[in-house]
């Protein structure tokens, strides 16, 4: 294409720009096309512009062409035609003689169609559309086009990698009255992670982070201050004096893992070391029921026995009591058979209740703990 100007004489552009700049559909200047100045779709800059385009939304789109033609895409499909998918034409480029920014004009081949585009960008090309036309069109590269460039540009749970917002693991830590708990949830669940931590904190404070709990653990430096705790964490054999309340925070994320869930408490100052107690409970599905599991463990202190019970939420008929569990074997000889088994061995008839409480509390004297189940009242059947 040729170059030449589309002005009018320099009174009467200055006029028309003038009148027509508080209508202006283009927001920054150059609001009339005859002020522009053709400079050819094959020019060096209309070759950089050469490729196919995509809008914000996908559709439309449009390519132009080496050979200064371009073709509209309304993304538009007919099962049975003929239906309006698009249109096609030649393309120029115009300089603004005002503010100096380019434009890129579509005219269809039947001249009824007429686009304007300002170039906003070359590297990465950009056109914004201008003078009646809206939308933003990018360059298709061939590579993906980045959803994001930092944390804030993604939603909660998200995280920005590579360009991408991509739904990471969640840690929820948050303190207790005594302790600290951490669990795990799943990519995806910001909303079930913000909600839980909010019911289980009842306003004490949280904090989610976007990794799972060991991976958290592992970032986490506490500094080498001595303020002891004696510290209970779940899935603990017994309690240990940890060196501050930031210790004490790392091993309970530590222990809820990648997946799971973990419970801390704690009191101040260093583990006592008195003498062992059992701590034992039932587990059943009815308080009332005559069946029902049986948990006993020894500690070295009233705490952990109190901690570890703590932990099942479930527990009935929980006791404390003085001495190693593997010590307490004092029953009674009325015969009131039940059928129940210790650990894993085979059920098997105990003469009485007490007598499969002693049991398992005797069994503890291999690890410290033990567990059994009373299947049913009465003697075992073959």
């Amino acid at each position: 294409m040729f170059n030449r100007f589309f002005i009018a004489p320099l009174f009467a552009a200055s006029f028309l720009f003038a009148g027509c700049a508080a209508q202006s559909t283009a927001p920054e200047g150059d609001d009339d096309t005859t002020t522009l100045r053709a400079e050819g779709a094959l020019s060096a800059l209309g070759k950089q512009l050469v490729g196919n385009y995509k809008s914000d939304a996908f559709y439309p789109r449009f390519s132009l062409a080496a050979d200064g033609t371009y073709s509209w895409d309304t993304g538009i499909r007919c099962i049975k035609g003929p239906c309006p998918s698009g249109d096609s034409g030649r393309f120029s480029i115009y300089y603004g003689a005002f503010t100096g920014y380019r434009y890129v004009n579509l005219v269809s081949s039947d001249r009824a169609i007429s686009r304007w585009f300002r170039i906003a960008s070359v590297t990465p090309a950009k056109l914004v559309g201008v003078f009646g036309t809206t939308g933003t069109f990018t360059k298709d590269t061939g590579k993906p086009v980045p959803a994001c460039t930092v944390a804030a540009d993604c939603a909660g749970g998200e995280q920005c990698l590579s360009g991408t917002c991509t739904a990471r693991p969640i840690c929820v830590q948050l303190p207790t009255t005594n302790g600290y708990v951490a669990k795990n949830f799943p990519a995806g669940s910001w909303a079930e992670a913000n909600a839980w931590a909010e019911t289980t904190a009842a306003g004490a404070g949280h904090s989610l982070s976007l990794a799972n709990c060991t991976d958290v653990a592992n970032g986490l430096a506490c500094a080498e201050i001595y303020a002891p705790l004696c510290t209970f964490v779940s899935g603990a054999a017994g309690a240990a004096t940890m060196s501050n309340d930031c210790e004490m925070r790392r091993a309970v994320i530590a222990a809820a893992g990648e997946f799971g869930e973990a419970k801390g408490s704690y009191t101040k100052g260093e583990c006592p070391k008195g003498e062992p107690v059992c701590a034992t409970y039932w587990l059943k599905s009815d308080p009332t029921d005559a069946t029902g599991a049986y948990y006993a463990h020894t500690f070295s202190s009233d705490f952990e026995a109190k901690a570890w019970i703590a932990e099942m939420s479930t527990a009935v008929d929980a006791a404390v009591l003085n001495g190693a569990c593997s010590d307490l074997t004092v029953c009674t000889k009325e015969y009131n058979p039940v059928c129940g088994g210790v650990r894993s061995d085979e059920p098997s008839t105990f003469g009485n209740r007490c007598m499969f409480m002693a049991a398992v509390r005797a069994s503890t004297a291999t690890d410290g703990w033990s567990k059994g189940r009373i299947d049913s009242t009465g003697a075992c059947t073959p």
